[in-house]
């Protein structure tokens, strides 16, 4: 679980992981607001790290939970963030099924999570169905839906 002394290294791994989509960099370079990382799901322990102990507790990762439900039985997935060096070897696999197992403990039957479009294989492959398209300040986003139980 994430604590308030990580917050800088996460916000680092934010910023680095938010501006390796090429497409996205441009925009987000002119709006800094949306590279600062809230601190909320730290505080309210909805935030979940994974770190290389070989390196010295480097932050590899992270997944965040907001921290009310949308519903009575459904949460959102706030943030999943890797390093971009570490892309497509499993590790946002492994944070998201972390992410749904504390989710599915605390009672829920689903989750939800606005993907932006660089996202939404991903979040197809882990089993998120699409529930339509919905206006954001950087563009559209898809608001996407999996079942926990």
């Amino acid at each position: 679980m994430a604590g308030p002394a990580d917050h800088p290294g996460l916000a680092a791994l934010y910023r680095r992981a938010s501006l390796a989509n090429e497409r996205d960099r441009e925009f987000l370079l002119s709006e800094p607001d949306l590279l600062q990382l809230d601190s909320l799901a730290i505080d309210c322990a909805c935030m979940w790290l994974a770190e290389a102990a070989e390196t010295g507790g480097r932050i590899l990762g992270f997944v965040s939970l907001e921290p009310g439900p949308v519903d009575t039985q459904t949460v959102m997935l706030d943030g999943l963030f890797v390093e971009p060096d570490l892309w497509r070897h499993g590790l946002g696999r492994a944070l998201l099924a972390h992410a749904c197992e504390r989710a599915h403990a605390s009672g829920a039957r689903s989750m939800e999570v606005l993907a932006n479009t660089h996202a939404l294989a991903f979040y197809r492959r882990e089993g998120f169905e699409s529930l339509g398209e919905e206006p954001q300040r950087f563009g559209v986003a898809h608001r996407m839906r999996r079942q926990l139980a």
